[in-house]
């Protein structure tokens, strides 16, 4: 699978820079984590704002460190659930990042066929429904 062209803040390159920078034995925590990837100022958490480049804070990476953490892609103790030298190449992480949602949405009930399923139900139910986020 080749590389997903994506803009270099856009989530997969966060988490991407999150998996890269995850250091179990010095940065114990989730905020710690957070701060130090703050500090460093990456343009994966970069932002534009009255055209003055912005940084995100530190709470804001947190719930990016969070996700990775609840989708499985950081382990209990914020370390990679796959060696760093697997998915260093951002085709490598993409493809692990699709995987483990892929995985994670199953294990949840919502698998993409599922959700087909209940979209395709919904519209053809007489009367009509949409499928909208509540129904789905």
């Amino acid at each position: 699978m080749p590389t997903i062209t994506s803009a270099s803040n856009e989530i997969d390159r966060k988490l991407h820079r999150i998996i890269l920078d995850s250091s179990p034995e010095e940065l114990a925590n989730m905020m710690a984590l957070a701060r130090a990837i703050r500090k460093k100022k990456y343009t994966e958490f970069s932002y534009s704002r009255g055209g003055k480049m912005q940084f995100s804070s530190a709470d804001t990476i947190q719930n990016y460190v969070s996700y990775a953490q609840k989708i499985g892609l950081l382990d209990g103790n914020l370390a990679p659930s796959r060696p760093k030298s697997d998915v260093r190449a951002l085709e490598n992480f993409q493809r692990w990042l699709s995987d483990t949602v892929d995985r994670y949405l199953t294990a949840n009930n919502s698998a993409v066929n599922q959700i087909a399923d209940v979209i395709q139900t919904l519209l053809q139910s007489v009367p009509c429904e949409l499928p909208t986020p509540s129904k789905v």
